[in-house]
Formats: C-alpha cells, sequence, structure tokens
C-alpha cells in the first residue's frame, strides 16, 4: 500500500480554498492538480501560490487518469461530473474513487473548516447518486 494518496480537487468557489488548506496540511496527501471555472477563486489562487497544477477544465484532471487515487468532486454542475464518469467509463478507470460534494461538505464540516453545516442542495440532486 502506497504511503502518499494522490488526489485532485474540483472545486467550487465555496469550498476550493478550504479543501486545498486542509489537504495541503497532511503529509500523506499529494494534490496532482485543482480545477475550478473560476480561474480567480480563492482556492484556485491558492493553488497556484503553492505552485499546484491548476485548470479551469475539469477534465484535466480526468484526464491523469489512475494517477489520481481520489477525485473530489465538490462542484454543482451534474454535467460535468457526468462527463468525469464517462471519461472513466471510456477509458476503463476503474480505480479513482469519485468523492461526491455531499461527502467532502461532511468532511469539511468535521475538520472544523465551517462554523456549521453547510448547505448542498442543489434542485437536480437525486440522492446521492445525482
Amino acid at each position: 500500500m502506497s504511503k502518499t494518496m494522490k488526489v485532485g480537487l474540483v472545486c467550487n468557489f465555496r469550498t476550493g480554498a478550504p479543501l486545498v488548506r486542509l489537504l495541503m496540511q497532511k503529509r500523506y496527501i499529494h494534490i496532482r492538480g485543482v480545477a475550478d471555472r473560476d480561474e480567480n477563486s480563492p482556492g484556485m489562487r491558492l493553488a497556484r501560490e503553492a505552485g499546484l497544477f491548476t485548470s479551469s477544465d475539469p477534465l484535466d484532471l480526468a484526464r491523469l487518469g489512475e494517477g489520481l487515487d481520489v477525485l473530489i468532486y465538490s462542484g454543482d454542475d451534474n454535467k460535468t461530473l457526468g462527463s468525469i464518469k464517462r471519461h472513466y467509463t471510456i477509458t476503463k478507470n476503474s480505480r479513482t474513487v469519485i468523492v461526491n460534494r455531499h461527502v467532502t461538505n461532511l468532511l469539511l464540516n468535521i475538520a472544523g473548516e465551517t462554523g456549521e453545516m453547510s448547505p448542498v442542495f442543489h434542485p437536480a440532486d437525486i440522492g446521492l447518486t445525482g
């Protein structure tokens, strides 16, 4: 078993900086890249300042293939998430785990990055598979 976990982050404006800050503190986590459609979001700025790979196209992280152990998807665009899942299906990547925004929100709250439980409801959500 590897001593490090290779992680990619697809962020939205609200979660990017807290996620990057939290994961950069962990020696056993190697952030392979951060993606956000807003290149000027706090998370993207923090990632660039730390010298991390950044992209405004979340598929750039999916294209890392099995070079990622975990892709944390905290975005709220189901179309983009679907594109990432299709990419993994086409490339037969069954190794990389996608962590959705509900789990991401829970982790940030447990880690104390937010004062209270943040809402993650989106009208297009269908349970945890949405």
